[in-house]
């Protein structure tokens, strides 16, 4: 109960609660209702569904989110005081209008946004996710060469499965001899990072991110260099260089 009243302590995030409360929403749609970023939208939704008050399922290339059958079942009180709070809250009334408006001109809303975007000009990035545990070295190599290579075709993050204090200091010695600037890089957890992505690319430690949906996910195999010498992050820096290069020219051949 703790974590769920957690969660529901922020105000965009009743209000994306009251959106799916009362139906079914995809990322795009909730991003356009209450006029946030997709990437604060992503945020908010995965620290719902991590405290189990939202799910989600995919219909063919879009994931909608929804409020989870198992927290009305257990948490059928709080659920209808919620709703009643939602029903005399002027911003959460404000929401339901906009999101009335929005459907009589959207009738196929995730569809519509990616032509909108298109017939403005504006490319439609892939998203891809370098994930290991520490997210202190080879996901960050990972992030800065798409970033640097690849920024026109990808929107890059990167993230681990737990905490760390800092980016290896050898990691941004190497990259920085390369012309690639990792100073100001830190490391982040996946609720750091948007909830859904198009690709995810672990590193070759056996993480596993459940609650990160993609299209597609593979894994690099790429040995660990931390603890030994600087050559072996050099080797891991090229090797890394490489993959980003044959990603990113995978990404263009599919546009």
């Amino acid at each position: 109960m703790i974590e769920i009243l957690k969660a529901l302590a922020d105000e965009n995030r009743m209000r994306i609660y009251n959106l799916l409360r009362i139906e079914e929403r995809c990322v795009c749609e909730i991003e356009d209702i209450l006029s946030i970023t997709q990437s604060n939208a992503s945020r908010h939704l995965n620290r719902l569904k991590n405290a189990k008050i939202i799910d989600y399922k995919k219909k063919s290339q879009w994931v909608y989110y929804q409020i989870d059958e198992t927290f009305i079942a257990q948490h059928g009180l709080l659920y209808e005081y919620l709703n009643s709070q939602m029903a005399r809250s002027e911003q959460c009334v404000k929401d339901v209008k906009n999101l009335q408006k929005y459907l009589q001109t959207n009738k196929i809303p995730c569809i519509q946004t990616k032509k909108n975007k298109i017939s403005e000009g504006k490319l439609m990035k892939t998203k891809v996710a370098f994930i290991c545990v520490h997210n202190s070295c080879r996901s960050q190599m990972a992030e800065a060469w798409a970033k640097k290579l690849g920024s026109d075709v990808l929107d890059v993050y990167s993230a681990g499965t737990e905490d760390y204090p800092e980016v290896k200091p050898l990691a941004v010695q190497v990259m920085e001899e390369v012309g690639v600037d990792m100073s100001k890089h830190s490391p982040k957890l996946l609720s750091d990072i948007p909830a859904e992505v198009d690709i995810v690319i672990t590193m070759g430690c056996n993480v596993d991110c459940p609650y990160l949906p993609c299209k597609q996910r593979e894994d690099w195999g790429l040995t660990d260099p931390s603890g030994g010498p600087i050559d072996d992050y050099i080797v891991t820096r090229d090797i890394i260089k490489g993959k980003v290069e044959k990603l990113i020219q995978q990404v263009k051949g599919n546009q």
